[in-house]
């Protein structure tokens, strides 16, 4: 029971049962002293049989507690390949640094609606939802960092990796399967009459700190550093420039060839120095997007490296001409406004996350 190590403790219990005999053996014959010799053995055998039967059992029930806790993280698959290699699970623990692709999505306009809606019914919406999102992570082997209310944060590269490709291209296929998910349930829900829900997801890559994190009595194992935040901020730009996902360009890069981008042009995003190319993400190629089509991204592609030049009179006729033909589109009425204050930069500055 005293020590840690089975092995050792094994190679004591036989040691003490041998030591035990050969004492037994040499009062007898040199003393004539005859010491009971079945009785401690058979004693000593049974108490080392309930020790290892008993750690036995407490390590299945630390296993299967292990792997409940897995399981409502990850995929069962990556849970099943944590459990048969747990020394680099809990190698994490202390906090290693690793390239992941974090993905944020989250409900708009989710607080007046908890504030006006039945919560019974509202919280029954939310569980669907959050059941559906999470599945769709585990499909495309992410990890479900946590529910932060109607927010979901998932991380590919923590746990498991598919390559700097694999993961920005999983975590992506996951976000707009997300999107198509929801058009069903709501759906579904409208015809319920319920009212439908509309989320905007944000992705960015780079190297963050992973491992666990919190107080002695509780605690999780997560991710944080600049990637986290500024994938929280690109879903939170998704409402302002009208788009359902926003991607960074150390995601966007891997994406050529699989899905269809739309470049939202260089922003910089509140909190940041140095401002990036985003890029909405509209489909995966091979997809029929009713809109827009190809010849209307070119033209806006166009319009846009106009103004990115400071060439702001080319820059917004083009820009007219593209929202003629879409009205109500936000990212170009960004820009409209950027050009009608005289912005010769070509870089968006973002005061809001």
């Amino acid at each position: 029971f005293v020590m840690r190590r089975p092995a050792l403790g094994l190679v004591v219990l036989f040691a003490g049962g041998a030591a035990y005999l050969f004492t037994a053996r040499k009062l007898y014959f040199d003393y004539a002293v005859l010491l009971p010799s079945a009785a401690p053995i058979l004693t000593l055998g049974l108490a080392g049989i309930f020790c290892f039967g008993s750690r036995f059992g407490l390590e299945l029930l630390e296993k299967a507690r292990l792997r409940r806790t897995l399981e409502r993280q990850v995929s069962k698959e990556l849970a099943n390949h944590i459990l048969s290699v747990p020394e680099g699970y809990f190698q994490t623990m202390p906090g290693v640094r690793r390239p992941v692709t974090v993905l944020f999505s989250d409900i708009r306009s989710f607080t007046s609606r908890s504030e006006r809606d039945d919560p019974v019914e509202l919280l029954t919406q939310l569980k669907q939802y959050l059941d559906a999102m999470g599945k769709i992570v585990f499909r495309y082997g992410g990890v479900v960092d946590k529910f932060i209310g109607d927010a979901v944060m998932a991380v590919w590269g923590n746990l498991n990796t598919e390559g700097p490709e694999g993961d920005a291209r999983s975590a992506v296929a996951a976000a707009v399967s997300m999107q198509l998910s929801l058009r069903e349930l709501n759906k579904a829900w409208e015809a319920e009459g319920r009212e439908p829900f509309e989320i905007g997801i944000g992705l960015n890559r780079g190297e963050a700190l992973f491992g666990m994190v919190g107080s002695e009595e509780k605690q999780e194992m997560t991710v944080i550093g600049d990637p986290v935040n500024q994938a929280a901020r690109l879903e939170g730009l998704t409402k302002m420039f009208g788009q359902e996902i926003i991607v960074g360009p150390r995601v966007a890069k891997h994406l050529v060839g699989k899905f269809i981008l739309r470049s939202l042009g260089k922003v910089r995003t509140k909190g940041k120095e140095k401002a990036e190319e985003l890029f909405a993400v509209l489909g995966e190629l091979g997809d029929d997007p009713s809109e827009p089509s190809e010849d209307w991204l070119s033209r806006y592609h166009t319009a846009l490296e106009a103004f990115q030049s400071g060439e702001l009179g080319e820059a917004k006729a083009g820009l007219e001409r593209c929202v003629a033909e879409r009205p109500g589109d936000k990212t170009i009425a960004l820009y409209l406004e950027a050009i009608g204050r005289g912005e010769e930069s070509g870089v968006l500055v973002m005061t809001g996350k």
